[in-house]
């Protein structure tokens, strides 16, 4: 019955079993190109898709079973409209049958607004929170970015390329296998948040990319902060691979910190907008014990207090909810923002330090600090 009678509701989406009504407009997503681009099967029949959504009713319906999942596939259904607008569902990796794939397909109509990671995001939850399943895999054509996109969001991890299959399965042959399980699911559901007054200090997530990347772009962070430079697949890669994972270790080893290191976004509450990052880490250049904080916002958001209530914020939880007793600030002598934000979060002034060739005015706090 879990597979039968689904009825999954995100929020702008319903996702069910397939119904022979659903035929028509099925039959336009299957038979479009760009949609069955990189799907096996090519673009399909009138009768083909006829026949699958027979063969989900009568058999898969029927005979899966949370041990021996066969092929278990829902159309998405657009609230607004009523309109089918999609599948996704689950299934036996035909390449690796003791692997359990997702897998999603979305109208091209209805691209680039999220909606194929809102689908396949309720199956992963029903795949682990219903059926109980321990682990979810893609495999994901090399050259499907857009796929891929949607599995990075869903927190999936690359597992490595498939290679060296039997002559059976050399369709898989260079696809990219993704995987997360359900420790993992659980894990980064539970996404760490900092409140502030009018901003939230929030865990990095994928969907952060394109607005991270675009303030690092913006020349009045950049000139303070170099480093940060860097192409946009550069950024993707350190966004997952170091950041994230960065904050998981940091979160899992709290309250007993060492040399952990934690970035957070700064998110502006009344529209939910990525605008800009404060963290703590170890900087080599200070003398011990030498864990800064740091910080850095869009030009468009200076001057109005978020940096300082996000520093605040951050302060307080390192302070009340970890071992940590002292934090240190460097700011260079020509930044007086930065400066300010220092000295509002009470930091008191030790001198200067050279850093890189570079004159910092250099601070400290230690754990007696109260937020004001």
């Amino acid at each position: 019955m879990m597979f039968k009678d689904i009825n999954v509701q995100t929020e702008r989406l319903i996702l069910r079993p397939y119904h022979i009504k659903d035929i028509d407009d099925l039959y336009r997503i299957y038979s479009d190109p760009k949609v069955m681009a990189f799907i096996p099967e090519g673009v399909m029949s009138y009768e083909w898709v006829k026949d699958l959504i027979i063969w989900m009713n009568e058999y898969c319906y029927e005979k899966n079973t949370p041990q021996n999942i066969i092929k278990f596939g829902v159309s998405v259904v657009l609230k607004d409209t009523n309109k089918v607008i999609g599948w996704c569902g689950l299934g036996q990796l035909e390449c690796k049958p003791v692997d359990v794939e997702i897998f999603y397909g979305l109208s091209s109509e209805y691209w680039g607004k999220g909606l194929a990671t809102e689908a396949a995001g309720g199956i992963l939850k029903y795949a682990f929170e219903v059926i109980g399943l321990e682990r979810v895999v893609a495999a994901i054509n090399d050259n499907n970015n857009l796929s891929k996109r949607v599995a990075e969001k869903l927190y999936m991890k690359t597992q490595g390329k498939l290679e060296n299959l039997s002559e059976e399965y050399s369709g898989f042959d260079g696809e990219w296998l993704y995987a997360i399980t359900r420790e993992e699911y659980l894990d980064m559901k539970n996404i760490f948040e900092i409140e502030c007054m009018d901003v939230v200090l929030r865990e990095f997530g994928v969907d952060d990319l394109d607005e991270l990347y675009n303030l690092t772009l913006q020349p009045e962070i950049t000139d303070f902060l170099p480093d940060w430079k860097a192409t946009k697949e550069q950024r993707r890669d350190w966004l997952i691979n170091f950041h994230m994972k960065k904050n998981r270790e940091f979160l899992q080893a709290v309250p007993s910190i060492d040399e952990e290191g934690l970035i957070l976004g700064i998110i502006l509450k009344e529209t939910n907008e990525f605008i800009g990052w404060c963290g703590s880490c170890i900087k080599d250049e200070l003398p011990p014990p030498n864990r800064e904080i740091f910080y850095a916002i869009s030009k468009d958001y200076r001057g109005k207090g978020y940096t300082t209530q996000a520093a605040q914020g951050l302060i307080k939880y390192l302070f009340e909810e970890t071992n940590i007793e002292e934090l240190n600030a460097i700011a260079l002598l020509h930044n007086i923002p930065s400066n300010k934000v220092i000295q509002k979060s009470g930091f008191n002034h030790i001198g200067t330090i050279e850093v890189d060739n570079e004159e910092f005015n250099y601070y400290k706090l230690i754990k007696s600090y109260k937020k004001s």
